[in-house]
């Protein structure tokens, strides 16, 4: 009958207890191990065996395999089992030693054995200045009362230790059964306990078929035997030593990389973080690959850690990004005054990581705020590297609202929660709001619709990026309520450009895709006549551009049928009575309004968009022209930085495409005034911009270099 797999031990440190749960493939060194042990059984030796591996490596589950070999039915050794740990003090070791020694050799049918190692022990008791009153002398029965009146018979020359060892062994030899001493944690002994215990192994355990199995990391045992005067010092001399007790050194096998990712993904899979997006996804697989987080190699270490990730999950599960999360376990599992001080150097942590002036260095940050020792620096550098990447150059302000919509711990919004572990008082939960978006169709949606305005009223774009999260897990209809909502809010707003990639027009997109015909026509409904519908236009078109992004997924490629077939129809007829309104109205003034005409035009009405710009572009009583045109597709301030500018160049890109031929050659016609006979060097710059607007000229010269 196989064995039942044990059900996972996520918390405990002890050893397996059988070959199921042996995920290192320790069971073929465990059965090398029994077959040592077997031939030197056959030689009726004694001899000491060493099974050597660092700290959590797994040795007691070897030891643990073993011995339940060795205990089978038909198997001839005793096992005993000796934790030299247990006892305090060098004494008690001594007599907790000989007690198990004795345990062993008593036998109701044959006492010769036991007879003779009771004298033994007593004759080296008392050589070895025992105290005779102590309660453990009753331990391998030696009365202590009695104990004078023997002395001098122990002590007669006739019953030398010598005579009473070899006496020992031949009742040793003659009982055939040979027994195995297990010692474990022999690495957790103080130096004097330590050379107590390898000498009752050398004078007293050295016997016929008693043999002794010890389970040690050699370093930490080595670094002991040092701190004795024995060795004082001398990691040569206690090599030495150590090699004078052991005969036979079984080194465990290392746990191998794929062993060890074998486990973590097994402890990954147990702890099932929920609603974890593919990016997220993506950093767990990466942080773990990368070997950042290098003390996760040995089998205790990887129980620790997850154990502790077991332990706070509960409490921060959809509150914090779960790789941030792993990255911030480990630090506080192996260095928690790293986290301590982190914690309160929160505003230097976060001027280093968006400051332009700042090493990219994380280990110097550590060393320079005396976090850490230089010799962790690196390892601790390259978890903080994973946490806190550096954003110099970037829009800090888009890169800590994306941080904090993905509950990132690199936003100052979401770092307390790290700290916290949960949603310190009056912040922002994430998890609520998730709830209150799906309980918008709800009898009582009433509070829902309420929670969601607040927060859109508290922070606009956070919120915004919050729910993008959440798309995925809403119905259609309250989809269709969700877009009312924020349409509504973004109405209130003034004005702006349309930004390719802003999250509000994200949000719309992801919400309109998920639309069914019905809900598309409750949107529309809901929405009053006289609104603007620039918002939902823009979604569309950002919904459109997703879709002919080349790579996309075949479902992100498909048609949403609310969309195609109501929604885009409806703001195809929006659009001309929207830039009607517009057209008295300087388009410096309505910038934005150049979004209308792209979104119009990329969703299927490009001949439309042509023939109404040529109806309406330079033509009374039109306030818009040609250059004003071409002027909005770049931002008012012309400084250098906003001179190479994305959203420009897809805008010129853009107006170029969508003019009619007419409008195109008076278009290229000014551009290539501008660019050539009033290019600067012609003119100086401000002869140059008395004559044309900056943003004109500087508008084509970007057109021109498209």
């Amino acid at each position: 009958m196989s064995e039942r797999p044990s059900p996972p031990r996520h918390f405990s440190d002890d050893p397996i207890e059988s070959e199921s749960e042996d995920l290192l493939a320790r069971t073929q060194f465990a059965r090398q191990v029994v077959q040592v042990l077997s031939r030197v059984q056959s030689e009726q030796s004694s001899s000491v065996l060493a099974l050597m591996g660092p700290w959590g490596s797994g040795k007691s589950s070897v030891l643990s395999v073993v011995t339940k070999q060795l205990q089978a039915p038909k198997s001839p050794w005793t096992i005993v089992h000796f934790n030299p740990w247990e006892f305090s003090g060098v004494q008690t070791l001594a007599f907790a030693f000989f007690d198990e020694i004795a345990k062993v050799l008593y036998d109701f049918e044959n006492q010769t054995a036991f007879e003779t190692f009771q004298s033994y022990a007593s004759k080296l008791l008392s050589l070895g200045g025992a105290v005779t009153d102590s309660p453990l002398m009753e331990w391998i029965g030696i009365n202590p009362g009695k104990l004078a009146e023997s002395a001098a018979k122990l002590m007669a020359p006739q019953r030398s230790v010598t005579e009473l060892r070899a006496r020992l062994e031949t009742a040793l030899r003659e009982r055939a059964r040979p027994t195995l001493v297990v010692l474990d944690d022999v690495d957790r002994l103080m130096p004097s306990e330590l050379l107590m215990v390898f000498k009752l192994i050398r004078l007293l355990g050295r016997l016929p078929n008693i043999c002794y199995l010890l389970a040690y990391d050699e370093a930490t045992l080595l670094s002991v035997l040092q701190e004795t005067e024995l060795a004082r010092g001398n990691a040569e001399r206690a090599l030495a030593y150590l090699e004078k007790i052991v005969q036979v050194r079984l080194d465990l096998p290392i746990v191998h990389q794929r062993q060890a990712r074998t486990m973590i993904d097994e402890s990954l899979r147990a702890l099932a973080p929920p609603r974890m997006s593919a990016e997220a996804t993506d950093r767990v697989k990466r942080l773990f690959d990368s070997q950042v987080l290098r003390r996760l190699t040995e089998p205790r270490s990887i129980k620790r850690f997850f154990a502790q990730l077991r332990s706070y999950l509960p409490l921060v599960t959809g509150e914090v990004d779960f790789a941030d999360f792993i990255g911030a376990t480990y630090l506080r599992t192996y260095h928690p005054l790293v986290v301590r001080g982190l914690y309160h150097l929160k505003e230097e942590l976060f001027e280093h990581t968006y400051s332009a002036t700042a090493t990219p260095d994380a280990a110097t940050f550590l060393v320079g705020h005396r976090l850490c020792e230089p010799r962790e620096s690196v390892e601790v550098g390259r978890v903080l590297a994973h946490l806190f990447p550096q954003v110099i150059g970037l829009d800090t302000s888009i890169v800590e609202r994306h941080a904090a919509a993905t509950r990132r711990i690199a936003s100052r919004e979401c770092f307390d929660r790290y700290f916290y572990f949960g949603i310190p008082p009056e912040a922002f939960s994430d998890e609520k709001l998730r709830t209150h978006a799906s309980n918008l169709g709800a009898p009582r949606n009433a509070d829902a619709m309420a929670a969601i305005k607040e927060h859109l009223d508290a922070d606009f774009d956070l919120t915004i990026s919050r729910l993008l999260q959440h798309v995925d897990g809403l119905s259609s209809g309250n989809c269709e309520r969700l877009l009312a909502l924020v349409s509504a809010r973004i109405q209130s707003m003034p004005p702006h450009r349309m930004k390719k990639g802003a999250q509000r027009y994200l949000l719309g997109a992801s919400l309109l895709a998920k639309l069914d015909r019905e809900s598309a026509r409750t949107l529309l409904a809901d929405l009053a006549p006289a609104d603007d519908r620039d918002y939902l236009l823009y979604s569309a078109w950002h919904h459109h551009a997703q879709r002919a992004t080349p790579g996309a997924l075949a479902s992100e490629q498909g048609q949403s049928t609310g969309l195609e077939e109501v929604i885009n129809p409806a703001l195809c007829a929006y659009a001309p009575q929207r830039l009607a309104r517009l057209l008295a109205v300087p388009l410096e003034v309505a910038d934005w309004s150049m979004g209308v005409l792209f979104c119009w035009s990329e969703l299927g009405c490009r001949e439309d968009v042509q023939r109404w710009l040529e109806e309406n572009i330079a033509t009374p009583p039109s306030a818009w022209t040609l250059p004003d045109l071409l002027a909005i597709c770049v931002p008012a301030d012309t400084s250098k930085q906003n001179r190479d500018n994305e959203t420009s160049r897809l805008l010129l890109s853009s107006l170029r495409e969508i003019l009619p031929e007419s409008l195109r050659s008076a278009l290229d016609d000014i551009v290539t005034e501008l660019t050539s006979t009033r290019a600067p060097g012609f003119l100086s710059e401000n002869e140059l911009f008395e004559v044309v607007p900056e943003r004109i000229v500087w508008a084509a010269f970007s057109l021109k270099q498209l």
